[in-house]
């Protein structure tokens, strides 16, 4: 007899209420765009920029977002931040220089491949909308 339980899913709220499992990664990132994928999706991530003040870490979702600057979120050096956002993919890039940084994240339960890609670059009538979701915020 098969029980077909339950799987965690992309909005099932539980996964988000529950303390996440973490992912931690530590290093650099020069003036081009660098990927990163998360084991599963994030119910939280937390990013430091280890650098000294001045130097910018860009944090976004998507490549657009982090290569045009403009959708984006600019870290400065020495400071810290906590996202409470379910992503499955970081991006992250130096604004002027090299720059240092630390992310922990917070897994959820739910497969990355639930989750649906983010971009703000397709169209209304793009054949790939149907397993994306496009928001203008996030490039």
């Amino acid at each position: 007899m098969s029980l077909n339980n339950p799987k965690a899913g992309f909005g099932i709220v539980a996964e988000y209420q529950a303390a996440g499992l973490p992912w931690a990664l530590s290093g650099s990132v020069g003036t081009s765009p660098v990927e990163y994928d998360l084991p599963m999706v994030s119910r939280a991530i937390t990013v430091t920029n280890n650098s000294a003040a001045g130097n910018f870490l860009l944090v976004g979702f998507t490549q657009n977002g982090v290569s045009l600057g403009t959708n984006s979120y600019p870290l400065d050096g020495g400071k810290t931040q906590r996202f409470e956002l379910r992503v499955r993919d970081l991006w992250f890039k130096g604004q002027n220089s090299t720059v240092n940084f630390a992310v922990l994240a917070e897994l959820t339960g739910i497969q990355r491949q639930q989750m649906p890609y983010l971009t703000g670059s397709l169209a209304a009538t793009d054949p790939a909308l149907s397993c994306s979701i496009v928001y203008p915020g996030v490039g």
